[in-house]
């Protein structure tokens, strides 16, 4: 596809848009095999909407194709724009959900602290310059600089003079641009520095794919939940009450202005591996493991029935759950993403009395608050 580069490059693009096609189909968007040959056409001899109105260059994609092989410097367009559909207007990408889908992740759009520093310092990262600080990446900059270098510079007063067909960018655009060819060359496997999926919007989809590989080492047994799920797990399912604990706590709904945050513990379930109540990562077994994500299996006891509930751990749901372990509050996430962890409060609370139905009734009934610290604290309630 990317006609030019060393096999090595070619190879590491290659990953990287395999890598998005896998998320977006873990994510719910399976795409048929008609738009799948879209991306790779219009990756390879797709023109921008000005090009394509030019005298000689044909419309039609296999016209053009020929077009580009006999003259292969005449054909002006963006590999790394086209693979994304950022060469159509708004109208020409009506029926092209290939593009439509692959837009939510926002490649390049957004920029990031670390790897603008990277770009506009040479491979100098946050606090390079302070001994023992930071990190130097000059030497991956510059096996990248003759290709970041191909970028077009953001245009300027002067060029308003120039050809009217020729496009002019703006800063933006430009460093927009520069940062998407970074992300697609940059190599997923290398974790010596930072991942370039944080130039997207699903910043921890490395971690998202380790842990794929991870549940699929252990698909016997399962997976134990990563100490990072429990964190963001519990920040949710209390409104950031609790941070970090060995068992995951699903609060009472609060008020209307903060629905996560209550006081009072409903459910509790031990994030710890166990003989029956533990909750564990694992791909359905009525499902192939890779056209559909692993399930988290919240699990009180798996004695009783319906003391259980099944959450399908979706990319952009992991990207809410590492994001909140990292302190991110959840309001500025979809609609749909709070839907679902409103839902999952509601089965686990659930499921939750179903499993203390079951159990031994006892005299004494603990229960039990959350103190504005994020300490469980134990009220013991005694009946006469």
């Amino acid at each position: 596809m990317a006609v030019g580069y060393r096999e090595k490059r070619l190879t590491d693009v290659e990953r990287k848009i395999s890598s998005l096609i896998k998320l977006t189909g873990l994510d719910g968007n399976h795409l048929p095999i008609r738009d799948l040959l879209t991306l790779v056409s219009n990756s390879m001899v797709g023109c921008n909407n000005v090009q394509s109105n030019k005298a000689g260059v044909p419309s039609n994609s296999c016209a053009r194709a020929r077009y580009a092989a006999e003259n292969p410097d005449k054909l002006d367009m963006d590999f790394f724009d086209n693979i994304l559909g950022n060469n159509y207007t708004r109208r020409g990408l009506a029926g092209k959900e290939i593009f439509n889908v692959l837009s939510q992740y926002e490649c390049g759009v957004a920029g990031d602290r670390l790897w603008d520093r990277f770009l506009q310092a040479e491979g100098h990262m946050e606090n390079s310059d302070t001994p023992g600080m930071g990190v130097d990446l000059r030497e991956l900059y510059n096996s990248y600089k003759d290709k970041l270098s191909d970028v077009p510079e953001a245009s300027g007063p002067e060029d308003d003079e120039k050809d009217p067909e020729t496009i002019l960018l703006t800063e933006d655009d430009a460093a927009e641009k520069k940062r998407r060819k970074l992300f697609f060359l940059l190599p997923d496997t290398d974790e010596t520095y930072p991942s370039g999926w944080k130039l997207t919007s699903l910043k921890h989809a490395r971690e998202y794919l380790s842990l794929l590989d991870r549940i699929r080492e252990n698909r016997k047994r399962g997976l134990g939940l990563p100490a990072d799920l429990v964190r963001g797990l519990n920040r949710i399912l209390t409104g950031g009450t609790l941070e970090d604990a060995d068992e995951i706590i699903v609060t009472t709904n609060g008020t209307f202005a903060d629905c996560f945050a209550g006081r009072k513990v409903a459910a509790r379930v031990t994030a710890r591996n166990g003989r029956h109540e533990w909750s564990r990562l694992e791909w359905d077994p009525q499902c192939e493991e890779e056209l559909s994500p692993p399930v988290i299996d919240f699990c009180f006891d798996d004695a009783i029935d319906g003391a259980s509930v099944r959450f399908e751990l979706t990319p952009s749901r992991y990207e809410c759950l590492a994001s909140s372990a990292d302190g991110a509050i959840i309001e500025p996430f979809s609609e749909k993403i709070i839907n679902d962890f409103m839902n999952l409060k509601s089965e686990l609370i659930v499921a939750y009395e179903k499993f203390l139905s079951e159990e031994e009734s006892s005299d004494d009934d603990p229960r039990l608050e959350l103190t504005e610290e994020g300490q469980i604290e134990t009220i013991e309630i005694h009946y006469a």
